[in-house]
């Protein structure tokens, strides 16, 4: 086991904690209505966690197929892994030169992922929230990480993101910033990985409360993306979820829910002349 840097990403899928809890234990004189109606909730729940966690799974598994230029085709993919547990995911990479001298092929493939999730799941209805960071950590077991990093990442998620966004932390937004502001190159590694941070650069963007955040409805994913994963049917349908659901809390009297999308609606309100002109 050794200790190393890793870029982690703590994702939480909103909603299903409230759903499940419906239902806390079993009892034996359960009659079999409710035992349906019970069984119904746990597959339906299981169902949009799973369809989630393979998403996620899967974009990761697409954009690492595919690259930023056909240079980065000839250089080792850091490898990025999933930890699911329960409605959430650990998606993390270690940045040691000696697993990968290109990290930030790794560092963009995941803000990518993180960006097309997001998307993918207001479309779906079933939105996510979650925090990436760079922190110390090791391996334990094959596929599990343990240390400060998980606590920095969980943090973000349940601290600093407040609403539907994925919050990048202080750690991971200098060191991109640093990398991409490099003068020294000495080989075509370094070379690679300075045009890379500027492309993740851009998929970063500072929110009105001062915290960066994954830019998911940004210039930059409309330029490379628009038409195939994103399309302008759903921009549109993610828009009026937004909106329906500000109204639907509003309504309610949920103050902190509604809350919560006021500040959704307002970024993507600043984004959305971007997709619908």
């Amino acid at each position: 086991m050794v200790l190393s840097n890793y870029v982690i990403a703590f994702i939480d899928l909103l909603g299903q904690k409230e759903e499940m809890l419906k239902y806390k234990v079993l009892t034996a004189m359960r009659d079999h209505d409710e035992e349906e109606k019970l069984n119904k909730l746990i597959l339906n729940t299981f169902s949009v966690i799973e369809i989630f966690q393979n998403s996620f799974s899967d974009f990761i598994e697409g954009l690492g197929e595919s690259s930023l230029s056909t240079i980065s085709q000839l250089f080792p993919v850091p490898s990025i892994k999933l930890q699911r547990f329960s409605d959430g995911l650990v998606v993390f990479m270690n940045l040691r030169s000696d697993q990968s001298p290109y990290p930030f092929q790794g560092v963009y493939v995941l803000l990518m992922a993180c960006s097309k999730t997001i998307l993918e799941q207001l479309y779906r209805g079933f939105p996510v929230r979650g925090g990436i960071e760079l922190g110390i950590g090791l391996e334990m077991n094959e596929g599990e990480i343990y240390g400060p990093c998980v606590a920095m990442a969980y943090d973000l998620e349940s601290e600093n993101a407040k609403y539907p966004r994925i919050v990048v932390g202080e750690f991971l937004a200098d060191y991109i910033r640093k990398v991409e502001s490099s003068q020294v190159v000495q080989n075509s590694y370094e070379r690679l990985n300075i045009n890379t941070a500027k492309e993740c650069l851009n998929l970063i963007t500072k929110d009105n409360d001062g915290i960066y955040m994954i830019d998911f409805m940004g210039g930059y994913i409309k330029q490379i993306d628009e038409g195939h994963d994103v399309t302008k049917k759903m921009v549109l349908k993610i828009i009026e979820y937004s909106q329906n659901q500000f109204l639907r809390f509003q309504e309610e009297g949920n103050e902190h829910v509604k809350e919560k999308y006021r500040k959704l609606n307002e970024y993507i309100n600043s984004r959305k002349h971007l997709w619908i002109e």
